[in-house]
Protein backbone atom coordinates (compact mmCIF):
# COMPACT_ATOMS: atom_id res chain seq x y z
CA UNK A 1 0.00 0.00 0.00
CA UNK A 2 1.36 3.38 -0.94
CA UNK A 3 1.65 6.08 1.68
CA UNK A 4 1.63 9.87 1.76
CA UNK A 5 3.76 12.58 3.27
CA UNK A 6 4.13 16.35 3.14
CA UNK A 7 5.37 18.20 0.09
CA UNK A 8 8.49 19.32 1.96
CA UNK A 9 9.78 15.76 1.68
CA UNK A 10 9.37 15.81 -2.09
CA UNK A 11 11.60 18.85 -2.03
CA UNK A 12 14.46 16.74 -0.75
CA UNK A 13 14.12 14.25 -3.58
CA UNK A 14 14.28 16.47 -6.59
CA UNK A 15 15.98 19.73 -5.70
CA UNK A 16 16.00 22.93 -3.74
CA UNK A 17 12.97 24.65 -5.29
CA UNK A 18 10.11 25.82 -3.11
CA UNK A 19 7.09 23.46 -3.32
CA UNK A 20 3.79 24.85 -4.50
CA UNK A 21 0.59 24.55 -2.47
CA UNK A 22 -1.99 22.12 -3.80
CA UNK A 23 -5.38 20.60 -3.13
CA UNK A 24 -5.75 16.82 -3.09
CA UNK A 25 -7.85 15.44 -5.91
CA UNK A 26 -9.00 12.02 -7.08
CA UNK A 27 -7.81 10.64 -10.43
CA UNK A 28 -9.45 8.12 -12.66
CA UNK A 29 -7.24 5.16 -13.59
CA UNK A 30 -4.84 5.85 -16.47
CA UNK A 31 -2.71 3.57 -18.63
CA UNK A 32 0.50 4.43 -20.47
CA UNK A 33 -1.18 6.45 -23.21
CA UNK A 34 -4.09 7.95 -21.27
CA UNK A 35 -3.82 11.72 -20.74
CA UNK A 36 -4.22 12.94 -17.18
CA UNK A 37 -6.47 15.98 -16.95
CA UNK A 38 -5.35 19.19 -15.27
CA UNK A 39 -7.85 18.60 -12.48
CA UNK A 40 -6.38 15.15 -11.83
CA UNK A 41 -2.76 16.17 -11.27
CA UNK A 42 -0.91 18.97 -9.49
CA UNK A 43 2.58 20.37 -10.06
CA UNK A 44 4.75 20.04 -6.96
CA UNK A 45 7.61 22.05 -8.45
CA UNK A 46 9.61 22.62 -11.59
CA UNK A 47 13.41 22.54 -11.71
CA UNK A 48 15.83 23.44 -14.48
CA UNK A 49 15.30 20.22 -16.40
CA UNK A 50 12.90 18.02 -14.45
CA UNK A 51 9.50 18.65 -12.97
CA UNK A 52 7.54 16.64 -10.42
CA UNK A 53 3.80 16.00 -10.51
CA UNK A 54 1.60 14.71 -7.70
CA UNK A 55 -0.81 12.13 -9.09
CA UNK A 56 -3.65 10.42 -7.30
CA UNK A 57 -5.24 7.29 -8.72
CA UNK A 58 -7.88 5.18 -7.03
CA UNK A 59 -7.21 6.96 -3.76
CA UNK A 60 -3.44 6.35 -3.91
CA UNK A 61 -0.77 8.97 -4.38
CA UNK A 62 2.16 8.69 -6.74
CA UNK A 63 5.06 10.83 -7.91
CA UNK A 64 5.49 11.44 -11.62
CA UNK A 65 8.94 12.71 -12.61
CA UNK A 66 9.11 14.17 -16.09
CA UNK A 67 10.88 16.83 -18.17
CA UNK A 68 10.08 20.50 -18.32
CA UNK A 69 8.28 21.51 -21.48
CA UNK A 70 11.36 23.04 -23.13
CA UNK A 71 13.22 19.74 -22.73
CA UNK A 72 10.35 17.32 -23.34
CA UNK A 73 11.23 16.96 -27.04
CA UNK A 74 15.00 16.72 -26.60
CA UNK A 75 16.06 13.10 -27.32
CA UNK A 76 19.13 13.23 -25.08
CA UNK A 77 17.11 14.23 -22.00
CA UNK A 78 14.35 11.75 -22.74
CA UNK A 79 17.07 9.08 -22.97
CA UNK A 80 18.45 10.12 -19.58
CA UNK A 81 15.02 9.89 -18.00
CA UNK A 82 14.50 6.47 -19.52
CA UNK A 83 17.93 5.35 -18.36
CA UNK A 84 17.11 6.37 -14.79
CA UNK A 85 13.94 4.32 -14.95
CA UNK A 86 15.72 1.29 -16.43
CA UNK A 87 18.32 1.53 -13.69
CA UNK A 88 15.66 1.68 -10.99
CA UNK A 89 13.81 -1.30 -12.41
CA UNK A 90 16.95 -3.42 -12.00
CA UNK A 91 16.65 -2.96 -8.25
CA UNK A 92 14.22 -4.67 -5.89
CA UNK A 93 15.04 -4.05 -2.25
CA UNK A 94 12.85 -3.02 0.71
CA UNK A 95 15.15 -0.07 1.48
CA UNK A 96 15.13 1.44 -2.03
CA UNK A 97 12.28 3.57 -3.38
CA UNK A 98 10.21 1.64 -5.90
CA UNK A 99 9.70 2.71 -9.49
CA UNK A 100 6.36 1.62 -10.88
CA UNK A 101 6.18 2.50 -14.55
CA UNK A 102 7.62 4.51 -17.40
CA UNK A 103 4.66 6.05 -19.13
CA UNK A 104 3.69 8.80 -21.54
CA UNK A 105 1.26 11.24 -20.00
CA UNK A 106 -0.96 13.09 -22.44
CA UNK A 107 -0.37 16.39 -20.66
CA UNK A 108 3.18 16.05 -19.32
CA UNK A 109 4.89 13.70 -21.78
CA UNK A 110 7.17 10.77 -20.87
CA UNK A 111 8.09 10.23 -17.25
CA UNK A 112 8.67 7.89 -14.33
CA UNK A 113 5.86 6.87 -11.98
CA UNK A 114 7.20 6.22 -8.47
CA UNK A 115 5.82 5.37 -5.07
CA UNK A 116 5.17 8.15 -2.59
CA UNK A 117 6.89 7.66 0.77
CA UNK A 118 5.56 8.85 4.11
CA UNK A 119 8.80 9.90 5.75
CA UNK A 120 11.46 12.52 6.40
CA UNK A 121 15.06 13.09 5.40
CA UNK A 122 17.81 11.49 7.46
CA UNK A 123 19.04 14.84 8.81
CA UNK A 124 15.57 15.78 10.00
CA UNK A 125 15.12 12.35 11.56
CA UNK A 126 18.41 12.56 13.45
CA UNK A 127 17.55 16.08 14.61
CA UNK A 128 14.64 14.56 16.54
CA UNK A 129 17.21 12.67 18.62
CA UNK A 130 16.05 9.07 18.07
CA UNK A 131 17.36 6.41 20.49
CA UNK A 132 20.73 4.82 19.87
CA UNK A 133 19.17 1.51 18.82
CA UNK A 134 17.27 3.19 15.99
CA UNK A 135 20.36 5.06 14.81
CA UNK A 136 22.26 1.79 14.56
CA UNK A 137 19.33 0.15 12.76
CA UNK A 138 19.18 3.01 10.25
CA UNK A 139 22.87 2.66 9.44
CA UNK A 140 22.53 -1.10 9.05
CA UNK A 141 19.57 -0.73 6.66
CA UNK A 142 21.41 1.88 4.61
CA UNK A 143 24.52 -0.31 4.44
CA UNK A 144 22.40 -3.27 3.31
CA UNK A 145 20.77 -1.17 0.58
CA UNK A 146 24.15 -0.01 -0.71
CA UNK A 147 25.60 -3.52 -0.57
CA UNK A 148 22.61 -4.68 -2.61
CA UNK A 149 22.94 -2.08 -5.38
CA UNK A 150 26.67 -2.74 -5.57
CA UNK A 151 25.94 -6.45 -6.01
CA UNK A 152 23.79 -5.44 -9.00
CA UNK A 153 26.65 -3.50 -10.57
CA UNK A 154 25.20 -0.12 -9.62
CA UNK A 155 26.76 2.69 -7.59
CA UNK A 156 24.71 5.61 -6.25
CA UNK A 157 27.41 8.30 -6.56
CA UNK A 158 25.30 11.00 -4.92
CA UNK A 159 24.83 9.59 -1.43
CA UNK A 160 23.91 12.24 1.14
CA UNK A 161 21.31 12.67 3.90
CA UNK A 162 18.88 14.41 1.53
CA UNK A 163 18.76 11.23 -0.55
CA UNK A 164 17.86 9.04 2.42
CA UNK A 165 14.30 8.97 3.72
CA UNK A 166 13.17 7.42 7.00
CA UNK A 167 9.55 6.28 7.14
CA UNK A 168 7.51 7.80 9.95
CA UNK A 169 5.85 4.69 11.34
CA UNK A 170 8.36 1.87 10.96
CA UNK A 171 11.56 3.97 10.95
CA UNK A 172 12.75 2.23 7.80
CA UNK A 173 15.27 3.50 5.27
CA UNK A 174 14.30 4.39 1.71
CA UNK A 175 17.23 5.20 -0.54
CA UNK A 176 16.16 7.62 -3.28
CA UNK A 177 17.41 9.54 -6.30
CA UNK A 178 19.55 7.13 -8.28
CA UNK A 179 19.79 9.67 -11.09
CA UNK A 180 23.60 9.65 -11.01
CA UNK A 181 23.93 5.93 -10.55
CA UNK A 182 25.81 4.04 -13.25
CA UNK A 183 25.42 6.87 -15.78
CA UNK A 184 28.42 9.10 -16.55
CA UNK A 185 26.43 11.23 -18.99
CA UNK A 186 24.02 12.31 -16.26
CA UNK A 187 26.81 14.12 -14.45
CA UNK A 188 26.47 16.93 -16.97
CA UNK A 189 22.80 17.62 -16.20
CA UNK A 190 22.62 17.32 -12.41
CA UNK A 191 24.27 19.45 -9.76
CA UNK A 192 24.52 18.32 -6.12
CA UNK A 193 24.84 20.92 -3.39
CA UNK A 194 26.15 18.23 -1.06
CA UNK A 195 28.89 16.95 -3.37
CA UNK A 196 31.69 18.72 -1.54
CA UNK A 197 30.31 17.66 1.83
CA UNK A 198 29.84 13.97 1.10
CA UNK A 199 31.72 13.29 -2.14
CA UNK A 200 34.80 11.06 -2.09
CA UNK A 201 38.20 12.65 -2.80
CA UNK A 202 38.35 11.00 -6.22
CA UNK A 203 34.95 12.43 -7.12
CA UNK A 204 35.95 15.94 -6.10
CA UNK A 205 39.14 15.58 -8.13
CA UNK A 206 37.10 14.76 -11.23
CA UNK A 207 38.36 11.18 -11.39
CA UNK A 208 36.00 8.42 -12.53
CA UNK A 209 34.39 6.89 -9.45
CA UNK A 210 32.68 3.61 -8.63
CA UNK A 211 31.04 1.93 -5.65
CA UNK A 212 34.04 2.78 -3.46
CA UNK A 213 32.91 6.42 -3.56
CA UNK A 214 29.62 5.30 -1.98
CA UNK A 215 31.63 3.67 0.82
CA UNK A 216 33.34 7.00 1.53
CA UNK A 217 30.04 8.90 1.55
CA UNK A 218 28.55 6.27 3.84
CA UNK A 219 31.48 6.72 6.21
CA UNK A 220 30.78 10.46 6.44
CA UNK A 221 27.10 9.87 7.10
CA UNK A 222 27.87 7.24 9.72
CA UNK A 223 30.34 9.56 11.46
CA UNK A 224 27.58 12.18 11.79
CA UNK A 225 24.85 9.80 12.93
CA UNK A 226 25.61 9.91 16.64
CA UNK A 227 26.52 6.22 16.88
CA UNK A 228 28.33 4.64 19.83
CA UNK A 229 32.05 5.22 19.96
CA UNK A 230 32.84 1.65 18.93
CA UNK A 231 31.67 2.51 15.39
CA UNK A 232 34.41 5.11 14.91
CA UNK A 233 36.95 2.58 13.67
CA UNK A 234 34.58 1.43 10.94
CA UNK A 235 33.69 4.96 9.81
CA UNK A 236 37.41 5.78 9.75
CA UNK A 237 38.08 2.78 7.49
CA UNK A 238 35.34 3.91 5.10
CA UNK A 239 36.89 7.40 4.97
CA UNK A 240 40.31 6.24 3.82
CA UNK A 241 41.53 8.54 1.05
CA UNK A 242 42.81 5.58 -0.95
CA UNK A 243 39.74 3.89 -2.51
CA UNK A 244 41.55 0.55 -2.54
CA UNK A 245 41.92 0.68 1.25
CA UNK A 246 38.20 1.11 1.94
CA UNK A 247 36.12 -1.95 2.88
CA UNK A 248 33.40 -3.19 0.57
CA UNK A 249 29.81 -2.54 1.61
CA UNK A 250 29.41 -6.28 2.20
CA UNK A 251 32.23 -6.07 4.73
CA UNK A 252 30.68 -2.93 6.24
CA UNK A 253 27.40 -4.78 6.75
CA UNK A 254 29.19 -7.67 8.47
CA UNK A 255 31.08 -5.34 10.78
CA UNK A 256 27.95 -3.35 11.66
CA UNK A 257 26.11 -6.56 12.51
CA UNK A 258 28.97 -7.61 14.80
CA UNK A 259 29.09 -4.21 16.48
CA UNK A 260 25.35 -4.28 17.12
CA UNK A 261 25.22 -7.90 18.27
CA UNK A 262 28.36 -7.79 20.42
CA UNK A 263 28.84 -4.32 21.89
CA UNK A 264 32.04 -3.67 23.76
CA UNK A 265 31.34 -3.75 27.49
CA UNK A 266 33.43 -1.14 29.22
CA UNK A 267 34.17 -1.39 32.92
CA UNK A 268 33.41 1.90 34.61
CA UNK A 269 36.64 3.03 36.24
CA UNK A 270 37.08 6.43 37.90
CA UNK A 271 38.97 8.89 35.71
CA UNK A 272 41.65 9.41 38.34
CA UNK A 273 42.45 5.70 38.30
CA UNK A 274 42.70 5.67 34.49
CA UNK A 275 45.03 8.67 34.50
CA UNK A 276 47.22 7.00 37.13
CA UNK A 277 47.43 3.76 35.16
CA UNK A 278 48.27 5.69 31.98
CA UNK A 279 51.03 7.62 33.74
CA UNK A 280 52.51 4.41 35.16
CA UNK A 281 52.46 2.77 31.71
CA UNK A 282 54.35 5.67 30.14
CA UNK A 283 56.80 5.81 33.05
CA UNK A 284 57.43 2.07 32.74
CA UNK A 285 58.14 2.44 29.04
CA UNK A 286 60.70 5.18 29.70
CA UNK A 287 62.32 3.14 32.46
CA UNK A 288 63.16 0.34 30.07
CA UNK A 289 66.60 0.48 28.45
CA UNK A 290 66.30 -0.39 24.77
CA UNK A 291 68.23 -3.54 23.91
CA UNK A 292 71.63 -2.58 22.48
CA UNK A 293 72.30 -3.14 18.82
CA UNK A 294 75.09 -5.64 18.50
CA UNK A 295 77.66 -5.47 15.77
CA UNK A 296 76.73 -8.95 14.56
CA UNK A 297 73.05 -8.11 14.12
CA UNK A 298 71.70 -8.22 10.59
CA UNK A 299 69.85 -5.31 9.04
CA UNK A 300 66.60 -7.26 9.19
CA UNK A 301 67.11 -7.86 12.91
CA UNK A 302 67.67 -4.14 13.46
CA UNK A 303 64.45 -3.33 11.58
CA UNK A 304 62.51 -5.94 13.54
CA UNK A 305 63.80 -4.53 16.82
CA UNK A 306 62.65 -1.05 15.80
CA UNK A 307 59.15 -2.46 15.12
CA UNK A 308 59.10 -3.98 18.62
CA UNK A 309 59.99 -0.58 20.07
CA UNK A 310 57.12 1.00 18.07
CA UNK A 311 54.70 -1.56 19.50
CA UNK A 312 55.91 -0.85 23.04
CA UNK A 313 55.62 2.91 22.57
CA UNK A 314 52.10 2.74 21.16
CA UNK A 315 50.95 0.34 23.87
CA UNK A 316 52.38 2.58 26.58
CA UNK A 317 50.50 5.65 25.37
CA UNK A 318 47.22 3.87 24.54
CA UNK A 319 45.63 4.19 28.02
CA UNK A 320 46.45 7.91 28.25
CA UNK A 321 45.13 8.64 24.77
CA UNK A 322 42.00 6.60 25.40
CA UNK A 323 41.22 8.35 28.67
CA UNK A 324 41.70 11.87 27.31
CA UNK A 325 38.74 11.65 24.93
CA UNK A 326 38.15 12.39 21.25
CA UNK A 327 38.39 16.16 21.27
CA UNK A 328 41.37 16.14 18.96
CA UNK A 329 44.05 17.12 21.43
CA UNK A 330 43.95 13.94 23.50
CA UNK A 331 45.63 15.83 26.33
CA UNK A 332 48.78 16.33 24.25
CA UNK A 333 49.62 12.62 24.45
CA UNK A 334 49.55 12.11 20.68
CA UNK A 335 52.08 14.93 20.22
CA UNK A 336 54.35 13.40 22.85
CA UNK A 337 54.04 9.97 21.27
CA UNK A 338 54.86 11.41 17.84
CA UNK A 339 57.97 13.14 19.19
CA UNK A 340 59.17 9.87 20.68
CA UNK A 341 58.43 8.10 17.40
CA UNK A 342 60.78 10.52 15.65
CA UNK A 343 63.41 9.68 18.27
CA UNK A 344 63.01 5.97 17.47
CA UNK A 345 63.41 6.78 13.77
CA UNK A 346 66.61 8.71 14.51
CA UNK A 347 67.99 5.76 16.48
CA UNK A 348 67.16 3.44 13.58
CA UNK A 349 68.82 5.74 11.07
CA UNK A 350 71.98 5.89 13.18
CA UNK A 351 72.08 2.09 13.49
CA UNK A 352 71.66 1.64 9.75
CA UNK A 353 74.51 4.09 9.08
CA UNK A 354 76.73 2.08 11.42
CA UNK A 355 75.92 -0.98 9.32
CA UNK A 356 77.26 0.89 6.27
CA UNK A 357 74.02 1.10 4.29
CA UNK A 358 73.82 3.56 1.40
CA UNK A 359 71.58 6.62 1.55
CA UNK A 360 68.92 5.09 -0.79
CA UNK A 361 68.90 1.92 1.33
CA UNK A 362 68.50 3.94 4.53
CA UNK A 363 65.68 5.97 3.00
CA UNK A 364 63.90 2.76 1.95
CA UNK A 365 64.19 1.23 5.44
CA UNK A 366 62.97 4.43 7.10
CA UNK A 367 59.97 4.53 4.76
CA UNK A 368 59.06 1.02 5.90
CA UNK A 369 59.49 2.08 9.53
CA UNK A 370 57.09 5.02 9.14
CA UNK A 371 54.53 2.93 7.26
CA UNK A 372 54.54 0.40 10.09
CA UNK A 373 54.35 3.19 12.69
CA UNK A 374 51.39 4.90 11.04
CA UNK A 375 49.44 1.67 10.66
CA UNK A 376 50.13 0.68 14.27
CA UNK A 377 49.09 4.04 15.72
CA UNK A 378 45.98 4.21 13.53
CA UNK A 379 44.85 0.79 14.73
CA UNK A 380 45.50 1.74 18.34
CA UNK A 381 43.56 4.99 17.96
CA UNK A 382 40.59 3.27 16.29
CA UNK A 383 41.19 4.88 12.88
CA UNK A 384 41.46 1.60 10.96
Amino acid sequence: MLKTYGSSIILCIFGDMEPLSYENSILTPADEETPVSHESAVDIYSGTIFRVILLQRNGKRFIFKCLNREYAGAPQFVALLRKEYDLGMKLDHPNIVRMINYETNGQYGPGILMEWIDGMTLNKYLAENPPESRRMSIMRQLAEALAYIHSRGVSHRDLKPDNILITRRQHEVRLIDLGLGDADDQLTVKMSAATTAYGAPEQLAGIASDERADVYSFGKIMAQAGLPRRFMSLSGACLHRDPDRRPSMDEVVRRINRLIAHPIRRIMIPAAVIVTIAALAIAFYHSQTPPPIEESETTDAIIEKSFVRVDSLVSAYAPAIESSGWDGSRGGHIEKRTAEMFALAADLEAALREKGLSEPEIADKLAGFWLYSVNTTNKSDGLQ
